[in-house]
């Protein structure tokens, strides 16, 4: 007689609803578990404040809320994007934000908190410490979706199809003739173009070269069939960790969109009283 064992597979979560897949925006499955809300907490956080700087006589004039929408650079999740329409334009630099309107007026806010004593900077603190028992800190939550999508990454840059992908990248790249070609896309732009093309001053030009070098980089992600072989292989990997992680991610995006709900509702009773 023989015994035939049949190993126990556990259901699929059903909590789990992948995006549709869309490369040219980058869409990934743990994009809805990251946190993004960052600088709207962050303003929350300052009205709470206010009030209590206020009450100890010290100076506090809050500007009003802008939002401001990201660099074009950026998808929702705030991953960088590549293709040769951004590279056309902005070659490796990030595409520039909208001006802040009431930038002086932050720039004043600043000034009033770095010209405190110690001892008054010692009731900001406070005041500081007292709005956070009100609105918790709640990036340690984003912060394990993100590190899941580090680790995404990390497992398909290692794939073999990704390393052979990288292998025809290079060999498009290698009539630019950059000494320092990185073995992976995701390493440019190599040391010697940040210094070339000044990328370490964000207020640097973009120059007719470094759009010609972006451009022929982008497209040779394009034609080696790179960018295709790393969005795939960053997206399975995704998709495995989500389903290890679903309880720990959903319970994570359950008490962030607590956190943000009051947010929108201490900014909003703010607005309404200003």
């Amino acid at each position: 007689m023989s015994i035939t064992l049949i190993g126990c597979t556990a259901e699929p979560d059903a909590r789990i609803q992948l995006p549709e897949q869309n490369i040219d925006s980058w869409v990934m499955p743990l994009d809805d578990f990251k946190w993004v809300g960052i600088a709207r907490s962050g303003y929350a956080e300052l009205v709470l404040i206010g009030p209590c700087m206020t009450d100890a006589g010290l100076p506090w004039d809050l500007p009003p809320w802008e939002e401001r929408q990201p660099s074009e650079s950026f998808n929702a999740a705030m991953i960088k994007l590549n293709n040769e329409e951004l590279s056309s334009r902005w070659g490796y630099h990030l595409a520039p934000t909208a001006p802040t309107v009431h930038a002086a007026e932050w720039t004043s806010l600043d000034e009033s908190l770095t010209a405190l004593n110690p001892d008054d900077y010692a009731i900001f603190e406070g005041c500081r410490e007292a709005a956070r028992e009100v609105l918790p800190i709640v990036s340690n939550l984003s912060n394990f979706a993100t590190s899941l999508e580090f680790t995404a990454y990390d497992e398909a840059a290692e794939s073999d199809e990704v390393e052979a992908a990288s292998e025809r990248w290079a060999e498009c790249m290698a009539p630019l003739g950059i000494a320092d070609l990185p073995k992976s896309p995701e390493e440019m732009p190599s040391m010697s173009m940040i210094a070339a093309f000044d990328l370490s001053d964000p207020n640097s030009q973009v120059t007719g070269e470094e759009r010609s070098a972006a451009v022929a980089d982008s497209a040779c992600r394009r034609s080696s069939g790179y960018r295709e072989v790393f969005y795939k292989a960053v997206w399975d990997a995704q998709v495995e960790l989500l389903e290890e992680n679903s309880d720990t991610l959903f319970r994570n995006r359950e008490l962030l969109e607590e956190h943000y709900d009051q947010v929108t509702e201490i900014m909003t009773q703010y607005v309404s009283n200003n």
